[in-house]
């Protein structure tokens, strides 16, 4: 490695880049103007006492929020929905102007289907008599009348009472929740209750016989809520509440609602520790966070506490697996895929954690009067990082819906640093699944599944194409996807296979003779961009990057003038921001040439030889992509967290590089194929991993973008 002094520096960003553009970067925790203005919206639904409960994100940057709503007794409760535009304004397309109102139910849980459907959930009728309420609205906001053949189903489950308060939808379309529902023996006992219904909105026979499950978790309650719930990867359900005499109870099913007994030996826990827990969130290793407070002789205190995957506190977060505050109390909280955590707290606004349980001082929300008055119920992570908070704010009964955008470099739950560091993550669990490119076929083996046989193949494109798998569609899953040079032409042509609506999008871009291996969140607004790297037609001639935003759909391209003919171009985020960089390889002198997206400096750095292949991935898991070359069985890797270089000594110079998180760390594995063999030699634990799958002159489409 070697080092230039600034003049020298100067000069060959002035070769290398013509232009400059000047660009103000809001820091985390600040208020986002471009939504509404001032970053806030508040909505008077017409009541007396409005509150947001759930919100979603659609794939085009809107925003569905649904709250309780209700003009003098609890009586004349209702629910309303509404959407919003990404910059704030209310989408007048959706129900009558902007709103879908539905009379006599109180509501709890939103959902977003795959093909833009939305179901939600709540509760009808009024105490002694109260049921599941679940409906389903075509994107328009009307009903969808292939539900249930009315748009909605009210369920009386053991006929009691009964309210539902949490809504997850599988990945086969089936429609699970959670809530609580009174026992029959006893008017004054209420167990937690899960159902599962199909895609039609009938109940599922397959889950426990008839659809529904109750479950008495502590003895010694009374009183069973669950209020969360979560659908892993392997199919079981988890769900987490609060029980009397302030108690959280969890308990996890089999998919076909058994008692899973791997969990915590008889599938149910209890923490027994006093406190009231309003918020859940679950970490991408199946690690749980809850969010609360707790009674003190003094008063309140803020509790939040992470548990293991097998049900005990984690005693690697915090003081003894929690974080205490004195005062107010936490009542929101979520989990970026690097593991900071965000939460809400009464009176102050939002606070930031680091992994660890410790105070992560780089992001403070604004000190705004409306974010400490406010009462934030909900808050979700856009797919470019942002933070929406929802809630309520007013005086006593007299309330208002409130939305606020707040400025965050951290990415979505599910997935790891944002669209820009995933590689071949095609069931969107976090980690890289095996998978090979045959003669236009793609073969599949969804790590999600936990099952070595359950993998497919689609037929996708030539045996000539030019592999480029990217999340186009933003829906934390990739994409398959080809380049194609027009054999009659001079264009080029992306084809993609959306996972998220299972249709195909066909886009010109580029033309014979571009590299298209540098697709990527060039925008940073969590999807892949069409993108083509384009070298001088000289010795010595300025090369380009051209990128559409699909922020901005109408602009055709962004040009970046970087790099020279020879040059190498190399995809990733070196600086961490959530967007591609220009970046180029000189094998002359065997620099790389980073132009950094965050504030247009360059970066130079000597790692490796021309003759070496060219790794991206972030293997030290800080969120940016790391220098990294593959010499004959030798990683050398400039890790860009401290600087520091590291090796590693795996595979042999005739192996492919199929570098991954296949241990869903968020850090990139050391992996290579070797004639229908992946070797793995994982981040986490330095544990080596072999697996058969494909055939010797297959593709491993992790290779796509080594170089």
């Amino acid at each position: 490695m070697i080092y230039y002094t600034s003049q020298i520096k100067l000069l060959l960003f002035a070769i290398l880049f013509l232009g400059t553009a000047t660009a103000i970067f809001a820091a985390d925790g600040d208020l986002d103007p471009t939504f509404d203005g001032d970053g806030i919206v508040i909505t008077d639904n017409g009541s007396t006492t409005d509150s947001i409960f759930d919100l979603v994100f659609q794939p085009d940057g809107k925003i569905i929020a649904a709250g309780f709503s209700s003009i003098g007794s609890s009586s004349t409760a209702r629910t309303v929905i509404v959407r919003y535009n990404p910059n704030g304004s209310i989408d007048s397309t959706f129900g009558t102007g902007g709103k879908v109102i539905v009379p006599s139910v109180s509501p709890s849980g939103l959902a977003l289907q795959a093909n833009g459907k939305i179901v939600f959930v709540g509760t009808s009728g009024q105490s002694p008599s109260r049921d599941f309420y679940i409906a389903r609205l075509n994107s328009d906001g009307g009903f969808d009348m292939t539900f249930n053949g009315t748009g909605a189903v009210t369920l009386d489950l053991r006929g009691t009472s009964d309210i539902a308060n949490s809504v997850k939808i599988q990945p086969d379309g089936k429609i699970v929740v959670a809530g609580e529902s009174a026992s029959p023996a006893s008017s004054t006992e209420r167990n937690g209750a899960v159902v599962r219904f199909n895609a039609d909105g009938s109940l599922d026979s397959t889950f426990d016989s008839d659809g529904k499950v109750f479950l008495k978790i502590d003895p010694q309650s009374t009183f069973e809520t669950l209020s969360e719930l979560v659908i892993q990867s392997d199919g079981k359900i988890l769900a987490a509440g609060d029980a009397s005499s302030e108690k959280l109870i969890m308990v996890r099913y089999n998919p076909d609602g058994s008692l899973d007994t791997t969990f915590d030996n008889d599938g149910k826990v209890t923490f027994y520790g006093g406190g009231v827990f309003f918020s859940l969130a679950f970490q991408s290793d199946g690690k749980l966070l809850a969010a609360g407070y707790r009674f003190v002789r003094d008063g309140l205190e803020s509790i939040l506490i992470r548990f293991n995957v097998d049900g005990s506190r984690d005693s690697s977060f915090g003081i003894g697996g929690q974080v205490i505050i004195p005062g107010s109390l936490f009542t929101a909280v979520i989990i970026s895929a690097d593991k900071r955590i965000v939460v809400a707290r009464r009176g102050e606004g939002l606070v930031r954690y680091n992994a660890d349980g410790s105070r992560d001082l780089s992001f403070s929300s604004e000190d705004k009067f409306e974010i400490r008055a406010a009462f934030i119920r909900v808050m979700a992570i856009q797919p470019d990082g942002k933070i929406i908070i929802g809630g309520e704010i007013g005086i006593s009964s007299n309330t208002d819906f409130i939305l606020a955008r707040f400025e965050a470099s951290i990415c979505r739950t599910e997935t790891c640093s944002g669209e820009r560091q995933k590689v071949a993550d095609f069931d969107g669990d976090g980690r890289t699944d095996l998978s090979v490119f045959r003669n236009g076929t793609w073969f599949i083996n969804p790590s999600g599944a936990n099952n070595p046989n359950s993998f497919y193949g689609v037929p996708f494109g030539l045996a000539t194409d030019k592999l480029t798998p990217a999340d186009y569609d933003g829906d934390g899953k990739t994409d398959i996807a080809v380049w194609r040079e027009n054999v009659n032409g001079t264009f080029g042509y992306f084809y993609i296979l959306q996972s998220l609506t299972n249709s195909i999008r066909i886009a010109q871009f580029g033309q014979t003779g571009d590299d298209p291996r540098i697709v990527g969140d060039w925008d940073g607004d969590g999807k892949a961009d069409l993108a083509v790297y384009r070298s001088g037609a000289s010795a010595g001639a300025q090369s380009y990057f051209y990128y559409r935003p699909s922020s901005q759909p109408a602009t055709d391209f962004v040009r970046l003038n970087w790099g020279t003919a020879g040059d190498e171009a190399l995809r990733g985020d070196y600086d961490g921001d959530g967007r591609m960089d220009a970046a180029v390889f000189r094998p002359s002198d065997g620099i790389w040439y980073i132009r950094q997206s965050s504030n247009n400096q360059p970066r130079y750095e000597r790692w490796g030889l021309a003759t070496d292949k060219r790794v991206a991935g972030d293997f030290d898991g800080d969120g940016k992509t790391d220098l990294a070359v593959y010499r004959d069985g030798l990683w050398a890797v400039l890790q860009s967290s401290n600087n520091q270089p590291r090796y590693e000594y795996w595979g042999l110079s005739s192996d492919r590089i199929a570098a991954g998180d296949y241990d869903g760390d968020g850090r990139t594995d050391f992996a290579v194929w070797r004639a229908g063999v992946y070797y793995i030699l994982q981040n986490s634990n330095s544990q080596v991993v072999y697996q058969y799958f494909g055939s010797p002159n297959d593709i491993p489409v992790a290779s796509a973008f080594v170089r």
